[in-house]
C-alpha cells in the first residue's frame, strides 16, 4: 500500500530543499511508526491492520520512496534512507530484493553513487553588487585533508 502525501518534481534548487524538508519530516514520522509498532501488542496491531500476518513479522525496515525527487545532502540517509521510484527501479533488482535488509543496505549505501563519494565539494564565494553566489568546485581530498575541510565550507 503507497500513500503519496506530497508530490514534488525536483525541478530547481527550491524543490529539492522543499522535497528534502518534507523527506526529514517522513523519516521522523517513520521512526515513530517503527517505535510504535515494535511496543504494540499484536491483537491491537490486528485490529489496525487485519490484512498483515503480524504473527510473521519479526522485524521492521524503514525506507521512503518517493515519486521522483531525491534528497540533497542535508538529509541524514542513516535515519530513515530516501530514494526515488525512478533510482528504486533501476538499482534494486534481483537478488537485491531478497529481503528487506538487503532492500534497505542497497538503499542507505547507494554503491552506485560511491565513484562520488571521495570528492569533496568546496564553494567559492562571489559578490557581484549587493548579491552573493556560491560557486561549487570540486576540490581534490588530499588536498582538502591537508586544509582541514569538509564538504559544503566555503573559502
Amino acid at each position: 500500500m503507497y500513500r503519496v502525501r506530497h508530490q514534488i518534481a525536483a525541478d530547481d534548487q527550491n524543490e529539492i530543499d522543499a522535497v528534502t524538508r518534507d523527506l526529514i519530516v517522513a523519516a521522523r514520522q517513520c521512526a515513530q511508526a517503527e517505535r510504535l509498532l515494535r511496543h504494540m501488542a499484536n491483537g491491537d496491531k490486528q485490529r489496525l491492520y487485519p490484512f498483515v500476518k503480524w504473527e510473521q513479522i519479526d522485524c521492521y525496515v524503514r525506507l521512503v520512496i518517493t515519486p521522483d525527487s531525491e534528497p540533497n545532502a542535508r538529509y541524514d540517509q542513516s535515519i530513515c534512507p530516501a530514494i526515488s521510484l525512478v533510482a528504486f527501479e533501476s538499482r534494486v533488482r534481483g537478488k537485491k530484493l531478497r529481503s528487506p535488509w538487503v532492500i534497505h543496505d542497497t538503499c542507505l549505501k547507494r554503491r552506485w553513487q560511491q565513484q562520488y563519494a571521495d570528492n569533496v565539494l568546496a564553494f567559492r564565494t562571489l559578490a557581484i553588487g549587493d548579491v552573493s553566489y556560491e560557486l561549487p568546485y570540486d576540490l581534490d581530498p588530499k588536498h582538502a585533508k591537508r586544509l582541514g575541510r569538509r564538504t559544503g565550507e566555503s573559502t
